[in-house]
């Protein structure tokens, strides 16, 4: 049985974890590309001396160390930034996802889902079998993010700037699932995608 590639995205606030749990549920091998790296980012001294040399003092502590919340504030600021952090941080994602589908691959799974905000920022969409985006309009996005996320309203607003649009973001996808009512009608909509992947 061939093993699906799945590419789970969508912006900050659209619902895309509540999509992650819900293929977890369907018992599908689920990465989470953003928890992931940062675990990785945590155990690697090289990958955070390379973050260093990139972004410099700004992101370092009083010891000289990798700062992650001086990271976090700098590499959000602006689109090259980003885009900086995005070349250093994804080849090493990349790596974690092909061991990740090779263990997937061994243990028998039949859906392999990567949950990436910046998937296709990141330009890793060949991978993948589908992609699937998660949208949601601006206002609920905010809100939805405000009541979750440990950040300012304007740093959400900021993130959300910087990540591309959902209309930018549709160009890439393969199947669009909008998040804009109760959780029970978004369900639903994922319930529908899920079998129109056939697994058997």
């Amino acid at each position: 049985m061939r093993l699906i590639k799945l590419g789970l995205t969508g912006g900050l606030g659209s619902g895309k974890t509540t999509a992650a749990k819900f293929f977890l549920e369907k018992n599908a091998f689920v990465f989470d590309a953003d928890e992931k790296s940062k675990s990785h980012l945590f155990q690697s001294n090289e990958l955070q001396n390379k973050l260093i040399a990139c972004f410099g003092s700004d992101v370092q502590s009083a010891d000289g160390r990798l700062d992650f919340r001086k990271l976090g504030e700098s590499a959000f600021t602006d689109s090259i930034n980003q885009q900086k952090l995005n070349s250093i941080i994804w080849p090493e994602v990349n790596t974690l996802i092909q061991s990740s589908f090779k263990e997937a691959l061994k243990s028998g799974f039949k859906l392999f889902v990567v949950d990436a905000a910046l998937l296709i920022e990141a330009d890793f969409m060949h991978f993948f079998d589908q992609i699937l985006l998660i949208t949601a309009p601006l206002k609920i996005r905010i809100e939805r993010a405000k009541k979750r996320a440990n950040i300012s309203i304007e740093q959400i607003s900021t993130r959300i700037k910087l990540q591309y649009t959902d209309e930018e973001k549709q160009k890439y996808s393969h199947q669009i699932i909008n998040n804009d009512g109760s959780i029970e009608s978004f369900i639903e909509r994922l319930e529908l995608f899920y079998k129109g992947l056939n697994i058997k």
